[in-house]
């Protein structure tokens, strides 16, 4: 999560917290990390919507809400890409 935020920072974009789980299990993670960003929850009917099947799993949103990137997330390295192709484009 360091990486995350620092990345988020780095490139002035907003992370958007997808957690597969209910929502008791939720605000406990979030509390376990110390996250302060905006959290979702995902049911499965939203994760077959957003064809989500494997995580961790991201999405690149530009500031109009287009997505330009998508897929399995494993490193720094893929999450700077992921952040790099929303900040582009707004």
């Amino acid at each position: 999560m360091p990486d995350f935020r620092r990345i988020a920072e780095l490139h002035n974009v907003r992370p958007i917290l997808l957690l597969f789980s209910s929502e008791e299990l939720a605000q406990d993670y979030v509390h376990k990390i110390a996250y302060e960003g905006d959290v979702l929850i995902v049911t499965p009917k939203f994760a077959d919507a957003l064809d989500v099947q494997v995580t961790p799993y991201a999405y690149a949103v530009d500031a109009s809400g287009v997505i330009r990137h998508k897929g399995l997330v494993n490193s720094r390295e893929q999450l700077e890409a992921y952040v790099k192709a929303a900040s582009s484009s707004s």
